[in-house]
């Protein structure tokens, strides 16, 4: 065999036993490359959900802030408003029970004093 005989023969050997080889590594590069793919899609996604987390992160900010300034301040004010009615009423009801007796006393003298006037008659 001639040196040109043998390199091929070393030539076709080499492709036999490297093409397992190389279906393997395409193999290997094609489900890399759908790994890729999906870890671009994964990363878009994690890049729109940071940001609804910082718009949402705003939007609670806004709203502490408007519960600080805005609805609790509102809140204390109906409060007050509503202890200073009660007591109010509290006193009213102390006086009403009292109205009640007294109108109670002056309707039986009334009528003892309207019977005696009567009676004089």
């Amino acid at each position: 065999m001639s040196n040109n005989e043998l390199l091929l023969a070393i030539s076709k050997m080499m492709d036999d036993k490297l093409k397992p080889i190389y279906a393997r590594l395409d193999k290997i590069e094609a489900r890399l490359d759908g790994l890729e793919v999906r870890m671009d899609r994964l990363e878009a996604r994690m890049d729109r959900l940071e940001a609804r987390m910082d718009q949402a992160e705003l939007d609670i900010k806004k709203i502490q802030v408007t519960q600080e300034n805005e609805i609790l301040p509102r809140l204390q004010n109906i409060e007050a408003c509503y202890t200073s009615t009660y007591n109010r009423y509290a006193r009213g009801v102390e006086k009403m029970e009292q109205t009640t007796q007294d109108i109670g006393l002056m309707k039986t003298v009334i009528i003892e004093h309207s019977d005696k006037l009567h009676k004089m008659v």
